[in-house]
């Protein structure tokens, strides 16, 4: 993911992370491949990008824990090319499961 800040408690570890950076679509490629018509300026776009999101791990063992939550929200804004707008999508992302720690 990108940094994380863990905070240490006897028995549990509530955490936090975040990410930003640059996501890729090939999406208008695509189109123009399956429409002879259409004319886009380019057939692939770039889009800024932002991940922030955090979670709980409880200790059951030395080198294992059980993560019932992590959550993230995940964003990103492309140029749409056939309105001439932005186009935010917002995502949101669950997981679970064992932290085996080494």
């Amino acid at each position: 993911m990108g940094p994380t800040i863990k905070i240490r408690i006897k028995g549990f570890q509530p955490f936090f992370e975040g990410l930003v950076g640059g996501a890729h679509t090939n999406f208008y490629q695509n189109v123009r491949k399956n429409c002879a018509g259409c004319v886009f300026a380019s057939p692939g776009d770039w889009a800024f990008d932002v991940m922030i999101g955090g979670g709980i791990d409880f200790k059951v063992a030395s080198h294992l824990a059980i993560r019932p939550i992590e959550a993230d929200y995940f964003l990103t804004r492309f140029i749409n090319n056939i309105t001439t707008g932005y186009n935010n999508q917002s995502n949101f992302r669950y997981q679970a499961g064992l932290v085996f720690e080494f």
